[in-house]
């Protein structure tokens, strides 16, 4: 297995993968959850022998597949866990950049602009916005768009302000704050950490790292580079002018060394592959089959240590004759796994 790897600080995850184990690890992790974290071999090998045989292949066995799975599942959630602190970041940090306009202000600002063109039934353009702001003095579109959220709910918001008196302008004031911050959340949750151009821009540190390869695939593709080229200092500079595409420092500070960028690039390659092949499988949910004994008992064989079969004949031969003919629901834990078994005797 690979060495984790870190790009200046910015790791990446599932590194000490390779990318047979890391596509089989992600189809066992989707049967993880698909099955309620409940992850039986003979079950597995009866649904999905194909599948079953390459994990053992990868694997060389399913104990070591199991160990696997739980270190790449504790990578996905610290991986998540990143992810949402970054949006987080991003959403705090958005907020206090456009509180230096308060609420009040910007809508008292658009009915200066509605007045100015004698209409308050209707939302400035963004023209007109742009327009207004050196002869009134008032923000540029994109404050307003900052602070208020999206453009079709500015006229509801202009006019319970205008409607509201002086007793109930404060409730009003945080009823609009209130519903134009949760938009603002929704709005950067639903992005997937691909943000607006101008707030990627404005904050190198925490441009994710999938946009700056998107960044290099694009400059390496405006260049015509050969696929084990990249580009100089002063091409990427070029680029920045011509394309707007990340800086070389913005890359470097995030994506580490230039040395480990094609590797990079490589490794999402290898993601998307990955994805693809999940997109096969519609569902992973495993059907619980009525089993006799005697084929529990060789399902069991296939996986067992020599000790372990001997137990497993004891248990089953036990559980034969308490069954004695008919069908049972069975909850059984050997070895410190648990099976939920439905038999029959």
């Amino acid at each position: 297995m690979q060495k984790a790897e870190k790009c200046n600080g910015v790791k990446i995850m599932h590194a000490q993968h390779s990318f047979a184990e890391r596509m089989w690890l992600t189809w066992l992790a989707e049967l993880y959850d698909e099955n309620d974290c409940s992850l039986d071999w003979w079950l597995l090998k009866s649904e999905w022998p194909n599948e079953a045989q390459t994990i053992l292949q990868v694997f060389s066995n399913w104990t070591t597949a199991l160990a696997e799975l739980d270190k790449f599942l504790d990578e996905c959630d610290q991986e998540k866990r990143q992810s949402d602190q970054r949006r987080l970041q991003i959403i705090n940090r958005d907020f206090s950049a456009v509180c230096k306009h308060s609420l009040e202000d910007l809508l008292q600002a658009l009915i200066k602009i509605q007045e100015y063109y004698g209409d308050i039934n209707v939302v400035p353009t963004n023209s007109q916005i742009r327009a207004c702001a050196p002869i009134l003095h008032t923000p540029w579109p994109t404050v307003f768009r900052n602070r208020l959220g999206p453009k079709k709910k500015w006229l509801r918001y202009i006019r319970c302000y205008r409607k509201a008196t002086t007793e109930t302008k404060e409730i009003v004031l945080r009823e609009i704050e209130e519903e134009t911050r949760r938009l603002r959340i929704e709005e950067r949750m639903a992005c997937n950490e691909v943000y607006d151009l101008q707030c990627k821009r404005g904050h190198n540190d925490q441009i994710p790292v999938e946009v700056l390869l998107d960044d290099l695939r694009r400059i390496r593709a405006h260049l015509k580079l050969k696929d084990n080229e990249l580009p100089t200092g002063e091409q990427m500079a070029q680029c920045t002018k011509e394309i707007g595409t990340a800086s070389y420092v913005t890359m470097n500070r995030r994506l580490g060394h230039k040395e480990h960028w094609l590797e990079l690039l490589h490794r999402q390659d290898e993601d998307a592959e990955i994805k693809a092949f999940m997109q096969q499988y519609k569902s992973l949910k495993m059907r619980k089959k009525v089993l006799d004994l005697d084929s529990l008992r060789a399902k069991m064989d296939q996986v067992a240590t020599p000790e372990e079969q001997a137990t497993m004949l004891v248990l089953l031969d036990g559980m034969k004759d308490v069954c004695a003919g008919k069908t049972f629901r069975l909850s059984v834990k050997v070895f410190g796994k648990k099976h939920n078994l439905k038999i029959q005797a």
